[in-house]
């Protein structure tokens, strides 16, 4: 709620998809401002039955919630992924996705496993 105004979201999730726990991630950043960000990260296994055996890739969302407004500013759909019909297990997704405050300050993450490891620095998107 914002004031006298309520946002509802609905977040359609595949059926077969193995939804882990939400993690809130909140950062004390220096750029572009000194402010604290924060971000919600969504993770998802889905399964991939074009493979034979079976594979399960793992999906990872951000969110980022700046007063009332809500920013996606990164989806990725191969973070991990573990062959097999089953269902994977849960896992610690820190070993994944990593969000911290870089050497200028500004909020990044990093991906250091799976198809394209990378780090990147996450834009700021609220209006000043």
């Amino acid at each position: 709620m914002s004031g006298d105004q309520e946002t509802r979201t609905l977040w359609k999730w595949p059926p077969e998809a193995l939804i882990l726990p939400i993690q809130y991630t909140p950062v004390d950043v220096t750029k572009p401002h000194p402010t604290k960000r924060h971000f919600l990260q969504l993770f998802q296994w889905l399964p991939d039955e074009s493979t034979s055996p079976s594979s399960w890739a793992l999906t990872w969302g951000l969110l980022e919630v700046q007063g009332d407004q809500w920013f996606m500013p990164a989806w990725v759909k191969d973070v991990a992924s573990v062959n097999g019909p089953a269902k994977p297990e849960a896992q610690d997704v820190t070993k994944f996705v990593r969000i911290r405050v870089n050497a200028n300050g500004e909020a990044e993450f990093t991906i250091p496993v799976g198809s394209s490891p990378r780090t990147e620095v996450i834009p700021w998107q609220a209006k000043q």
